[in-house]
């Protein structure tokens, strides 16, 4: 059994920093890093158990779970959601749940995992914008036309972010019209 649900919209998680000038003298500099937030599906390869999780970075989240495991863990699969997309997700397979966020192997829970594409460690955690609306199937026309402004204005927010020169407005603005809820994580560098 496989299928999407309609969460709404998949959120995303921006760590920054920002450029101070004292006299001249570059503090630190503006740099932006979007996490996406997914849906990880992870297996005990001892005891097959699966562990469904939400994180924003999966690599992070494996050596964690990792650490605390006397098995190996593998991530299975990957998918775009949220804390909202987990819990529906806990409550659909709550017939196999043994312990914690963790499930028996069965063929229903295999074969919605199975509609993703296998999990390779070498899956970018983080977002480019181009990628980001690419990976939403959206043009820069369809883009421009929900935050009322030019293809070549796309283009421009796209190139500004790329090079660390972008506004939050601009950026929340953007990630909206492509559709994703934003949070804003101020962090000391």
């Amino acid at each position: 059994m496989g299928g999407t649900y309609g969460w709404g919209k998949s959120q995303v998680h921006i760590a920054c920093s920002f450029t101070f000038f004292c006299k001249s003298k570059v503090i630190t500099l503006l740099k932006w890093v979007i996490f996406i937030s997914m849906i990880y599906f992870i297996e005990n390869l001892e005891t097959k158990h699966i562990k469904i999780g939400f994180t924003t970075d999966v690599k992070n989240r494996l050596s964690n779970l990792q650490t605390s495991s006397p098995y190996e863990l593998k991530v299975l699969a990957v998918c775009e959601g949220n804390d909202k997309t987990e819990k529906e997700l806990h409550i659909k397979f709550n017939d196999y749940h043994t312990r914690g966020e963790w499930f028996n192997p069965n063929k229903e829970l295999i074969d919605y995992i199975s509609q993703f594409p296998p999990y390779k460690s070498d899956n970018k955690q983080h977002g480019h914008l181009a990628t980001l609306r690419k990976q939403k199937k959206m043009s820069m026309e369809e883009v421009g036309k929900k935050m009322k402004i030019s293809k070549q204005g796309v283009s421009d927010i796209e190139k500004r972010y790329e090079y660390g020169n972008i506004t939050i407005k601009n950026l929340m603005s953007y990630l909206d019209a492509i559709g994703y809820d934003v949070n804003i994580v101020f962090s000391p560098k």
